[in-house]
């Protein structure tokens, strides 16, 4: 099966199979959402639709990627992206700090405005 995106709603959605390597995935969605404008450009995944048995090796592949294009503080990165406005910030903070958000953050989600 091979790695399909699709544009669903406005939402720019992948799903992904466990035929794939993690590894083959994680490039794709990776170059798409932090490579060109910070995940700002339509080509940016939003969601990811994954099979549960694929889910767990994603998600650590995944986490190694953003460690390799962040570092391992990301808040002390040049490369990372910025909210520019005390007040979006916070509007986002308040989103992230949900606890139905929060109960699905697997990693990441600190909100410190630098």
């Amino acid at each position: 099966m091979l790695l399909l995106f699709v544009i669903l709603c406005s939402l720019f959605v992948v799903l992904c199979s466990c035929l794939l390597s993690p590894e083959s995935v994680v490039k794709k969605i990776s170059g798409r959402k932090w490579g060109f404008c910070s995940g700002q450009a339509c080509i940016s995944v939003d969601y990811a639709l994954v099979e549960q048995s694929f889910a767990s090796s994603l998600i650590e592949t995944l986490k190694l990627m953003i460690r390799s294009f962040f570092g391992e503080n990301p808040k002390e990165s040049g490369c990372l992206s910025r909210i520019v406005t005390k007040k979006h910030f916070q509007r986002l903070a308040r989103l992230l700090n949900d606890p139905g958000v929060q109960a699905s953050i697997v990693y990441g989600g600190s909100t410190i405005f630098l």
